[in-house]
């Protein structure tokens, strides 16, 4: 959650933001997301900033990517979409899909259009859910240009869920 733009902030609003342990000390905030990497760090200088790298409100689509199991997310050109379509942890490339399929179990799939490798972000929460870069498949779904990521959920998770026009908040961490 995105720190406050003005008023009172207090280390503990910043440690929780930036998940550091107790105690805590300004030092250990040097080169965190959108921080100095040296010098002064000051109080005013955590206003407006959040430890996430990027944060989508995805609203939910259903479509047929293959021509026997349903999706329901987003898909460049089939369904869905993102609410303003660059992946900022990729430089502002687009987004290619992140959307749930079942085919006999739940599949969640996350790619982006270009080749990034297997990098870029650790941890992607997904309606309260994280998902872990570390757990994930790579590889797989959507074309040799896209860099993509996929994980099985089993036969009874969907965290996007199947409400076809319902939002969704999709939230990546370093």
């Amino acid at each position: 959650m995105t720190l406050q733009s003005n008023g009172p902030i207090t280390i503990y609003q910043m440690r929780d933001e930036y998940q550091l342990g107790t105690p805590v000390s300004m030092n250990q905030f040097y080169g965190k997301n959108g921080l100095p990497g040296s010098g002064v760090i000051r109080f005013s200088d955590f206003y407006g900033k959040s430890n996430f790298l990027d944060q989508q409100i995805l609203t939910i689509g259903k479509f047929v990517p293959t021509n026997r199991y349903d999706a329901y997310g987003f898909m460049q050109s089939k369904g869905g979409s993102m609410s303003d379509g660059t992946a900022n942890m990729f430089g502002g490339a687009t987004f290619a899909h992140l959307c749930v399929q079942y085919a006999g179990t739940h599949y969640l799939y996350f790619g982006v259009n270009g080749v990034f490798g297997n990098t870029g972000w650790e941890r992607m929460n997904v309606n309260g859910t994280d998902y872990y870069r570390s757990a994930a498949n790579v590889g797989g779904f959507g074309g040799p240009n896209i860099t993509s990521w996929f994980w099985d959920l089993g036969p009874s998770f969907n965290p996007i869920g199947t409400g076809i026009g319902n939002q969704v908040t999709i939230t990546w961490w370093p």
